[in-house]
């Protein structure tokens, strides 16, 4: 049991070199198994291969033998705020002294990246304070660094206001809290229809308290 399976795969794939580290963490799934393993990177040559290690509780209690060569293993990890997604094919198997699996170099490998703060969609009727102009919205997703906030065209043209990426202020109430809110933000980013007009908004210093609220409304929305 202890031996290298050598029966290695040819298989034509694009490889994309990726942060692929020793002891990084990863998750995957190999194919024809039902179980995500959580197992970290312990070797690799670059191009070629890399080593995982699987911890000896989990393959004892869900493999009766080495995967076979040839499975496809679905795996991702994460690495400076980017999640990596990739596919790789077992190549080999180690199961004494550890469980290892030798696996081709990872192909078809994806990427997305995290955001800074986490985001839930709500509805929360606000004001928009811009240019001298108040206008009423929505609020149609919210985190602790902005919000996406929408109104409907007609009323923008009706204000007169004509849009630029820059500061406004925004006033909103949220549930369980009897006091308004008003945070100072920049826009970003302005995407329009026919219909309405959304906004994409980055918050400027946010006072800790107003950053306690959104933190336990995001926090109740997510239970």
């Amino acid at each position: 049991m202890g031996r290298i399976l050598k029966n290695y795969v040819d298989f034509d794939k694009k490889k994309t070199r990726i942060a692929l580290e020793m002891g990084t963490s990863l998750e995957g799934r190999i194919q024809g198994y039902d179980i995500i393993l959580k197992c970290h990177v312990v070797g690799m040559k670059l191009d070629d291969y890399i080593i995982i290690k699987i911890p000896k509780q989990i393959f004892v209690k869900n493999f009766q033998q080495a995967p076979p060569d040839g499975n496809s293993f679905i795996g991702k990890f994460t690495n400076s705020g980017t999640i990596f997604g990739f596919t790789s094919i077992v190549m080999g198997s180690v199961t004494e002294p550890d469980i290892l699996l030798i696996l081709s170099y990872p192909f078809d490998v994806k990427e997305k990246k995290l955001r800074a703060h986490q985001r839930v969609e709500c509805f929360l009727p606000a004001k928009l304070s811009i240019a001298k102009a108040i206008m009423d919205g929505h609020i149609t997703d919210l985190s602790k660094g902005g919000c996406k906030y929408s109104l409907r065209t007609d009323k923008l043209l009706k204000s007169g206001v004509v849009l630029d990426l820059e500061s406004i202020k925004l006033s909103f109430l949220m549930p369980g809290i009897s006091s308004g809110v008003s945070i100072y933000g920049d826009i970003k980013k302005i995407t329009r229809d026919k219909e309405m007009v959304e906004f994409g908004i980055q918050f400027m210093d946010v006072p800790p308290d107003i950053e306690e609220m959104i933190s336990e409304f995001i926090e109740s929305y997510e239970d």
